[in-house]
């Protein structure tokens, strides 16, 4: 997975923080429901097995980060660090927020948008929680990733295939002599 140096075994308290914008999260955090994908589009043919796989796209990444927060420091500390997650609608391009956790780290993910900020739950004694959904911001590459694995069917062979269109023309120069010996004899 990519995890390094930064394992939960030996170095347990790296996963309890993470950096958002450079600046470390207050109290300590939780990240979870992460996961990297794939997307293909299975074409299957009738009566055949398998199928012809197309690579459409890495999507992007979504899961949330849970923060807890147990002073009074903490809370104020979530004040300052809030605004870092907020999305500005007067930018002309959508911004992505630099983020690393180790586990995110193991996926790639290295900047995010904010899908929502959950209130601050109480989960027993002096400890609250937030909740923050986020989404991998990966804007697409200038040139699409859509392929379709060498040597398989694009979808255009079938029954009727190359109806109405005229043969391709001969290579080998036998059989353009061949041919234009029949048309010289009139043979069909």
């Amino acid at each position: 997975m990519g995890l390094g140096q930064n394992s939960p075994i030996s170095e347990p308290s790296s996963w309890d923080y993470c950096l958002v914008a450079g600046t470390e999260c207050p109290g300590w955090c939780e990240v979870s429901g992460w996961v990297r994908s794939w997307g293909w589009q299975e074409k299957r043919g009738k009566g055949v097995q398998g199928t012809t796989l197309t690579y459409t796209g890495k999507p992007s990444a979504k899961g949330t980060i849970k923060f807890y927060l147990t002073t009074d420091e903490d809370f104020e500390d979530w004040d300052t660090f809030y605004p870092l997650f907020k999305y500005d609608p007067t930018r002309q391009t959508i911004q992505g927020i630099d983020i690393n956790h180790p586990a995110l780290q193991a996926l790639g993910i290295k900047a995010c948008v904010c899908e929502d900020i959950g209130q601050p739950e109480h989960e027993g004694l002096a400890l609250w929680s937030i909740t923050v959904k986020l989404i991998e911001y990966a804007p697409p590459p200038k040139a699409p990733a859509v392929a379709t694995p060498a040597g398989a069917d694009n979808g255009k062979a079938g029954v009727n295939a190359g109806v109405g269109t005229a043969p391709p023309a001969p290579t080998n120069p036998l059989i353009t002599k061949v041919a234009s010996l029949i048309t010289e004899l009139g043979a069909p």
